[in-house]
C-alpha cells in the first residue's frame, strides 16, 4: 500500500513486508487528517497488525486498530502511570479521541 501524502512528514518504522493492515492504515490516515498539523514523531507497527502513532514530547501514543483507536497517555505528574482509553473508528469516536487528547491548532497534543 502506498501511503497518502499526509504521511510524508512522519518517520515510518515498518517495512513493506511487515506493514500494518490496510484498514488500520486507513483509520490512521483519517486521524492524521483530523489533527492536521499535530504530526507524530514516528509511526510503527503493533502486534495485531496495528499502527502505533507516537508523540514523544507529549507522552502520547495512539494505537490504531481495524475497529478502534486506543489512546495511551502517560500521567503528566509521575510519568509512570498510563491511562488507556478506547474509541470507535466512526466519526463520533474520532471526535471523542481528539477531544480526549487535547489536540488543538498547536503542533502537539495538550
Amino acid at each position: 500500500m502506498i501511503l497518502p501524502a499526509i504521511w510524508t512528514p512522519v518517520r515510518i518504522a515498518w517495512t513493506p513486508d511487515s506493514a500494518p493492515s490496510e484498514t488500520a492504515i486507513s483509520n490512521a490516515t483519517r486521524l492524521l487528517e483530523a489533527v492536521k498539523g499535530a504530526v507524530p514523531d514516528w509511526a510503527g507497527r503493533g502486534d495485531w497488525p496495528t499502527v502505533c502513532l507516537h508523540w514523544s514530547k507529549a507522552k502520547v501514543e495512539i494505537e490504531v486498530y481495524d475497529d478502534m483507536y486506543q489512546l495511551c497517555q502517560f500521567d503528566p505528574v509521575d510519568h509512570a502511570t498510563i491511562t488507556v482509553l478506547d474509541f470507535e473508528t466512526n466519526a463520533e469516536g474520532l471526535s471523542e479521541l481528539i477531544k480526549a487528547t487535547g489536540f488543538t491548532d498547536q503542533l502537539q497534543p495538550g
